[in-house]
């Protein structure tokens, strides 16, 4: 969304002013400098992690609550099957009403847990982009 893309630059805005208005850069040796950023790195790693898991549980929590409205109208139309035809129904009709009120035992949480995407995976997407890019080139 537009109010996501603008708080992001906001925030990459405001690091780099932190970063340039709390720091002396002329006494700041390459040591210091390679800490300052594998520091940033992990900490931007950790709330990307801490992201992604709470992507992949608001789609689990979606898909389950989307299991039980579903479970919960089959029970309904069956409570009305039975106020209905109650006395009259035979036991096949009554199977036949209920057989879709439990679709599966299945739950989006009982699967296993989807891994995010490793450093190396990204690396090799990486090598890929550019070596079709390089073939293109080479083409023209």
């Amino acid at each position: 969304s537009i109010a996501g893309v603008f708080f992001g630059f906001l925030a990459v805005i405001s690091a780099f002013f932190t970063f340039y208005m709390n720091l002396d850069l002329k006494n700041l040796t390459n040591l210091q400098l390679i800490y300052i950023f594998t520091r940033g790195l992990v900490g931007i790693a950790i709330l990307s992690w801490l992201s992604y898991i709470c992507l992949s549980n608001s789609k689990k929590y979606t898909h389950e609550s989307i299991r039980r409205k579903d479970r919960r109208h089959a029970l309904m139309f069956g409570q009305v099957f039975l106020q209905i035809y109650g006395s009259t129904a035979t036991k096949e009709d009554a199977i036949e009403v209920f057989k879709d009120w439990n679709i599966s035992g299945d739950s989006a949480f009982s699967g296993q847990t989807e891994q995010p995407p490793s450093f190396a995976s990204f690396l090799n997407t990486i090598k890929d982009k550019v070596k079709v890019t390089g073939s293109d080139k080479e083409t023209d």
